[in-house]
């Protein structure tokens, strides 16, 4: 790596707003006047997520981050895009964000893993709160770029640690992905204005030196950690070439600045 390489590449100031909202298990509203879901499908009947890749290669993946996201069209349900909460991450969203106590610790970490890039999205049901009474849910997805592997280890071991620590969290169990990974799920609150409970799943995982989260929001009546997991699945795939690994339409962006590994 150059010396003076950017350690993350900057992008539009999308940022401090959306790294809240985005992550530590999102708070739902908790209201009432539910309507009545015990007659709809229920995805905790579904099948268990066991494809993918366990073990296997480390590979460094170029760059950019966002091309491992995926596509709005490769996500299951009616959804859009949440522009504001969608973006190329620079060293300000990254170092101020839900995995560190404070900035200092941020660009601590952010030097010693070497991070190059990074890239959230964040696709939601088009009909909202009423979308997913009927199943829908929303997806974060953040995908992480590190100089080498083992800059990547440290920090998956570090946002595992985060996410499992967080008061009310349960670890999930599912079949493992990628070199490492882990599952968690909190149940927190109601979705929208009904009675209905509201769940979060995140599945992380790391391969070579990719960091990956995938969180979901749903109804816990259709929810288990297997959405979250099939969309794990089909990113490993795109980091090891198994499936087109697309740009997305870029969000316009100022002049690149970094902060130098030394």
């Amino acid at each position: 790596m150059r010396r003076n390489q950017p350690l993350l590449i900057l992008a539009a100031g999308l940022v401090l707003i959306a790294m809240a909202v985005v992550v530590i298990f999102l708070v739902a509203g908790n209201n009432s006047g539910d309507p009545d879901v015990s007659t709809t499908v229920d995805g905790n009947n579904g099948p268990a997520s066991t494809g993918g890749t366990l073990g296997g290669p480390e590979p460094v993946v170029a760059l950019p981050a966002s091309k491992y996201i995926p596509l709005i069209s490769e996500v299951p349900g009616e959804n859009e895009v949440n522009v504001s909460d969608t973006f190329t991450m620079n060293i300000t969203t990254f170092t101020s964000s839900y995995w560190f106590i404070n900035d200092q610790e941020g660009q601590d970490r952010a030097r010693e893993w070497k991070i190059v890039d990074g890239y959230q999205v964040l696709y939601q049901p088009v009909g909202l709160s009423a979308q997913v009474l009927q199943g829908g849910y929303y997806s974060t997805i953040e995908t992480y770029l590190f100089a080498d592997a083992e800059g990547a280890k440290a920090a998956f071991a570090h946002l595992s640690d985060k996410i499992g620590s967080l008061p009310g969290t349960e670890k999930e169990k599912p079949r493992g992905l990628a070199n490492e990974s882990a599952a968690y799920s909190l149940v927190q609150g109601t979705i929208g204005t009904s009675e209905v409970v509201a769940v979060y799943h995140r599945f992380l995982f790391r391969r070579g030196n990719a960091v990956v989260s995938v969180q979901t929001y749903g109804g816990e009546p259709f929810m288990t950690i297997d959405q979250a997991r099939e969309l794990a699945v089909m990113i490993d795939d795109k980091l090891l070439g198994q499936r087109p690994a697309t740009e997305p339409t870029p969000i316009p962006t100022p002049a690149i600045i970094g902060v130098d590994s030394n």
